[in-house]
């Protein structure tokens, strides 16, 4: 039979009740049919329980099983099985027991780390190389900066020697200036009189600047007083003016309105008048409706009535309807 480990397995095998298991359990061999391995509340599919440590599981390469396979027992010439390790503890110092599980999952690390290994894995010489040869750009890094430090030097130096000579000649002129001095030199009590005598002057600038600042402003405060006073008597004349044109203007538009309310009331009677001859003539609508001939027809609204002169021959009129879009020519029978 192929013996395969669980985690060998690619998929969920698909066993018959009569299916056999070989189990090893540290150093026994055991055999139990799928059906007693159901029976035992061990599902299919899921972890063995943590009571039995088992390290294989046995099955045939396709987990088919027919009636051709033989049971242990019906085997001839079969060799001689150890029921466990008991049977060679005179010849094995100690007795086989099974491996932590601790170990099992140390051991299956490893060989997922060794799997994982692939070709950028860098070996002992790869490193070695990568060394040497960082190691000889460091050797050459290292003799460029010196060369460059070297060359750098040349040049601080000839520029330190450049920097001693100039502050030489300049210290010189200074010592020749500072020996030039005489007694027209001016020293800090020099300095502080012509100081003074400068502030002084100052003061009095600044004081006739205040006095003329001051005479302007008062010529400036009387030029607008008098310029007020000037201001407010043009005011009070226009004010009188503007009195008398508005009590001009009152007394007009007091005129205008008496006309306008004596118009107002003639056209109030001449309107009772008509309205009273229109009254007149309304009640006359009961019996007859007089219209005065018109030509040419005004314009109209849709439902008027009006008698036209235009086509009519002497003594003899015609009578229009206006429909709201033209005047229609009324037929009398």
């Amino acid at each position: 039979m192929a013996v395969k480990k669980i985690t060998e397995l690619t998929s969920a095998p698909n066993l018959t009740d009569d299916a056999k298991l070989v189990i090893v359990d540290g150093g026994t061999t055991k055999q139990i049919t799928y059906k007693n391995l159901k029976a035992a509340n061990v599902a299919s599919g899921e972890h063995i329980a943590s009571s039995v440590n088992f390290a294989n599981i046995a099955t045939t390469a396709s987990f088919a099983h027919t009636a051709s396979h033989v049971e242990f027992a019906n085997v001839n010439n079969k060799p001689t099985l150890l029921s466990g390790s008991a049977q060679i503890a005179e010849a094995i110092s100690g007795s086989i027991t099974a491996h932590s599980a601790s170990v099992t999952l140390r051991v299956e690390a490893l060989e997922a780390f060794d799997a994982a290994l692939d070709a950028t894995y860098a070996t002992d010489a790869s490193l070695n190389a990568s060394a040497s040869a960082i190691r000889s750009e460091l050797a050459a890094v290292s003799a460029s900066i010196v060369s460059d430090i070297a060359s750098e030097l040349v040049l601080v130096n000839a520029s330190w020697n450049s920097a001693v000579n100039s502050v030489s000649v300049r210290t010189t002129k200074l010592e020749n200036w500072s020996s030039s001095l005489d007694s027209t030199y001016a020293t800090d009590v020099n300095l502080e009189t012509s100081a003074s005598a400068i502030r002084n002057e100052f003061q009095l600038a600044d004081q006739a600047v205040i006095n003329a600042y001051q005479l302007a402003d008062t010529g400036l405060y009387n030029s607008l007083s008098t310029e007020d006073t000037a201001i407010k008597a043009t005011l009070a004349a226009s004010s009188s003016a503007i009195r008398g044109e508005f009590a001009a203007a009152d007394t007009q538009i007091v005129t205008d309105f008496t006309a306008a309310d004596a118009v107002i009331d003639a056209s109030v009677t001449a309107l009772s008048t008509s309205v009273a001859d229109n009254t007149a003539a309304l009640l006359g609508l009961q019996s007859i409706i007089n219209m005065v001939p018109q030509d040419p027809l005004p314009a109209a609204t849709i439902g008027d009535i009006a008698v036209s002169a235009s086509a009519a021959v002497v003594g003899e009129y015609d009578l229009f309807f206006y429909n709201g879009v033209v005047w229609k020519k009324v037929s009398l029978l």
